[in-house]
C-alpha cells in the first residue's frame, strides 16, 4: 500500500510548484497529497492556512508524512500538533519555528529586497523570483512560474505560530545550500532542531531543480532518532 504524503507549498505559490516532483515521489511509493494555502491567493492568515494543512492531513487516518517547504513550514507546524497519524515532517528549506514566533519576528524587522509590500493592502508581492527562488531551475520553467506567483498576506508572516507539531514527531531538514530566499547558515540554525538533517546543492525550489535527490531525501527514513547529516 502506498504511503499517504502531503505536500504544502510555500508563500506566493500555489500546488502547482509540486507537479514536477510528483511522478519521483509515487515510483518510490507515496501517495501524494497537494495543499492550496489561502495566504498564497492574497485571501486568509496563518490560521487559515494552518486549517487548510490540517484538513489535508486529517483526510485520512492512514499514517502520512508532511512534506512543508519555505513560508509553509508555520503553519505545517502548527497544524500537525497532536495529529498521532502523522509519522514524520520534512521541512525543505522551510521556516521551522517554535510555538510563539513569526516568520518577521525572525527576521527582526528585516525587509528582503524582493519583497515589495503594500502595507495598505496588506500584501506583499515579490519582484525578483528568478533570484530568491528559481536560481538553479530551467529558464523557461522559471519564467512561467514567476507569471504565477500570487500575492501573500502579511497577516500570515506576521501572526505567531500556536503549536510545534515537530515537538513530538520525528522530522527531517532539508538544507539547500545554493538557496537565494532563506540563507543557508539561517536553514542550518533551525536544522539543529530536526532529527535528520539533510543538504542539497540546490536554490530554493528543489522540487523543480533536484528533483531525484529531493524525492530520495523525502522517502529516506532515519533508522535512529537522532541528530544526523547526509550529503
Amino acid at each position: 500500500m502506498a504511503q499517504r504524503l502531503v505536500l504544502v507549498p510555500g508563500a506566493w505559490h500555489g500546488a502547482w510548484a509540486w507537479e514536477p516532483i510528483l511522478p519521483a515521489l509515487r515510483a518510490r511509493g507515496f501517495d501524494p497529497v497537494t495543499v492550496e494555502l489561502p495566504s498564497t491567493k492574497g485571501a486568509g492568515d496563518l490560521r487559515d492556512d494552518a486549517g487548510a494543512v490540517r484538513a489535508a492531513v486529517r483526510g485520512s487516518t492512514e499514517p502520512t508524512v508532511v512534506v512543508a517547504h519555505s513560508y509553509a513550514g508555520i503553519p505545517t507546524s502548527e497544524a500537525t500538533a497532536g495529529l498521532a497519524h502523522v509519522t514524520r515532517l520534512v521541512y525543505v528549506c522551510a521556516f521551522m519555528l517554535d510555538t510563539g514566533q513569526s516568520l518577521t519576528g525572525v527576521l527582526g524587522g528585516a525587509i528582503p529586497p524582493w519583497w515589495d509590500v503594500d502595507d495598505e493592502a496588506g500584501l506583499i508581492t515579490v519582484n525578483d523570483a528568478r533570484t530568491a527562488f528559481y536560481g538553479d531551475v530551467d529558464e523557461e520553467l522559471a519564467t512561467q512560474w514567476s507569471a504565477r506567483l500570487g500575492a501573500q498576506t502579511t497577516a500570515s508572516f506576521q501572526q505567531p505560530q500556536l503549536a510545534s507539531g515537530w515537538h513530538t514527531i520525528p522530522s527531517t531538514y532539508v538544507v539547500c545550500n545554493q538557496d537565494g530566499a532563506i540563507p543557508p547558515e539561517a536553514q542550518r540554525g533551525m536544522a539543529q532542531q530536526a532529527d535528520h538533517v539533510v543538504e542539497l546543492d540546490s536554490a530554493h525550489s528543489p522540487f523543480a531543480s533536484r528533483i531525484e535527490e529531493l524525492a530520495d531525501a523525502v522517502a529516506a527514513v532515519p533508522a535512529a532518532k537522532q541528530p544526523q547529516v547526509t550529503r
